[in-house]
């Protein structure tokens, strides 16, 4: 049975099953504000299992764009350890949700060690898009 009976959380768990096209480093994001309260809940514990257990990628990177405080717990707990795209992807999340000067430093140093082409040009992309907006609001 599941979880999700809404249109918009059907539409989340098919993103889950599907592959993801070229282009997509997320799962649906555009449904996740649609979700009812048990829907979310349950996609965020999904999103998370699947980062922790499978080093699942597009569910880090699906975890950066929510606000729920476990998710932040999850993020942070992943981006320390060895050097990995999911590290990279977990340390992406901090820099979107909390933004301090501590990780984007966190997320440079990624840049530089890290070996992995598509994650730091994800990272680059980001803390450039981080330092105009700090640019513009000032």
């Amino acid at each position: 049975m599941s979880l999700f009976s809404t249109p918009a959380g059907e539409r989340f768990a098919q993103s889950l099953g599907g592959p993801a096209a070229p282009h997509q480093i997320t799962y649906d994001l555009s449904v996740l504000s649609l979700l009812s309260a048990g829907e979310r809940s349950h996609s965020i514990a999904v999103l998370i299992e699947r980062a922790m257990t499978l080093g699942d990628t597009r569910a880090v990177e699906t975890l950066g764009f929510v606000g729920e405080t476990e998710a932040l717990d999850i993020l942070r707990a992943l981006s320390d350890g060895t050097p990995s795209p999911v590290r990279s992807a977990a340390r992406r999340g901090l820099v979107r949700r909390v933004g301090d000067s501590d990780s984007v430093a966190l997320l440079q140093g990624d840049i530089a060690e890290a070996p992995w082409p598509i994650s730091n040009g994800l990272s680059t992309a980001l803390l450039s898009y981080f330092f105009c907006s700090q640019v513009y609001e000032e």
